[in-house]
């Protein structure tokens, strides 16, 4: 807790002491308009906001303390008057392994995309839904978009053939039920979004979590299109 007009901290807690890294009689001796990381965070900015609108404001904060701790914060800051003071009331949750949990998984996902962009076959993901996922940078060449505009669109509606759509969205929904087993190979046509249509050889896998629920489909495929026209030129030629 600290005084508005002054500053300064006339009350802490154990657990604001033991996630700055400092003791309590440190954190008294402080007054929040001097405190570095206040400023650097933007955190001091905040705070007086909410003494001049008298309201309350989360905010996540990833900083050094004063005392040399590497620590990120969320921090509830609320405006209260007792008598005629005006104080400001601090209070803080600890995320600093949520963030760093966070950045692990984002760091992962974007070495997966980087590997999936340099392979030589088209990459697609589907949820449990038929929707695009998961489009590495051979699928939106084969499929000729981009890959914001490929993203989240419904794979059997915007490039399955019609005359092979119904087919393929019913064998997929037997898939995600767990009524059908993927085939090793097969080739299904798809439609870029220029109209295209291109004959591709697919190997599919389930995606499943950890209760063994089939939660969507990646599949590798391969563009055969020129492949399947010389075979069709060479049965035509005997």
């Amino acid at each position: 807790i600290y005084e508005a007009d002054s500053g300064r901290c006339i009350a802490a807690n154990q657990a604001i002491v033991k996630l700055v890294g400092g003791t309590r009689k440190q954190i008294l001796q402080q007054n929040y308009n001097e405190i570095e990381s206040w400023k650097k965070s933007g955190l001091l900015h905040t705070a007086r906001e909410v003494l001049k609108s008298k309201t309350s404001i989360l905010q996540t904060i990833d900083i050094k303390t004063t005392f040399g701790k590497r620590v990120a914060i969320d921090c509830h800051l609320t405006q209260f008057s007792f008598g005629e003071k005006q104080h400001l009331f601090l209070t803080t949750i600890d995320v600093t392994q949520k963030l760093k949990d966070a950045k692990t998984i984002i760091q992962q996902r974007e070495e997966a995309e980087r590997y999936l962009n340099l392979a030589g076959v088209m990459f697609i993901g589907l949820d449990n839904n038929g929707n695009i996922n998961v489009a590495n940078r051979k699928a939106c060449q084969i499929l000729e978009t981009e890959q914001k505009d490929i993203l989240g669109q419904n794979w059997f509606d915007n490039f399955i053939p019609p005359a092979n759509r119904a087919e393929a969205h019913m064998t997929f929904q037997q898939t995600m039920a767990g009524d059908l087993k993927i085939g090793e190979y097969y080739e299904v046509p798809v439609i870029s979004s220029k109209g295209k249509e291109k004959h591709i050889a697919w190997h599919n896998v389930a995606l499943k979590d950890e209760a063994g629920n089939i939660t969507g489909l990646l599949g590798s495929g391969e563009d055969v299109t020129e492949k399947k026209h010389l075979r069709q030129k060479l049965q035509q030629a005997q």
